[in-house]
């Protein structure tokens, strides 16, 4: 019966039940699977944090030489000159921190042209005149709610014409 098509009809309710049914070995495998996925994820979530951390401590320009020498100290000064080596790590250092900040600004540029995009695709959606009703009625709930009225005249503008009137927000409430 269920290899046969059923014809399309909204008068037509077609409910189902099915039961799986599977040895406990089988669940055994899948439960430990599920554990074992969990377990990583939550170790490579736990790693990703550290590694942020580190990456804020390393990107501090105050705190990286002190978080440095305190980590390394006993390696870096066990022999040896030591204004040299301060002098290597500080250079290390700052190459590290160029590194982050480089990364860093690509990130934010990805983030700003996602962000221009987002605000592309809002302001064409506002070539429908209804869809531009419904935002400014949108804006307009907004702005009553943090205290702030617009005139009646001015939403009856918008509402009439949503491409024309756009200069007319900036005039006082009329009470």
């Amino acid at each position: 019966m269920l290899a046969e098509s059923v014809k399309k009809d909204h008068r037509l309710l077609i409910e189902g039940q099915a039961r799986l049914r599977v040895s406990r070995k089988t669940k055994a495998a899948a439960r430990a699977r599920a554990q074992e996925g969990e377990r990583l994820w939550l170790a490579q979530h736990r790693e990703t944090v550290r590694l942020e951390l580190l990456a804020e401590r390393l990107a501090d320009a105050r705190l990286a030489p002190v978080w440095w020498v305190d980590r390394y100290a006993d390696l870096q000064f066990a022999a040896g000159d030591p204004e040299t080596k301060v002098k290597s790590v500080l250079k290390a250092l700052e190459a590290v921190q160029q590194v982050l900040r480089a990364a860093e600004s690509e990130s934010m540029v990805e983030e700003k042209a996602r962000l221009r995009r987002k605000v592309d695709e809002l302001f064409h959606s506002f070539e429908d005149p209804q869809t531009f009703t419904l935002a400014m009625q949108v804006v307009d709930r907004a702005l009553q709610s943090i205290g702030v009225n617009l005139s009646a005249s001015w939403n009856a503008a918008t509402a009439a014409d949503p491409h024309d009137g756009g200069d007319q927000g900036d005039q006082p409430a009329s009470g």
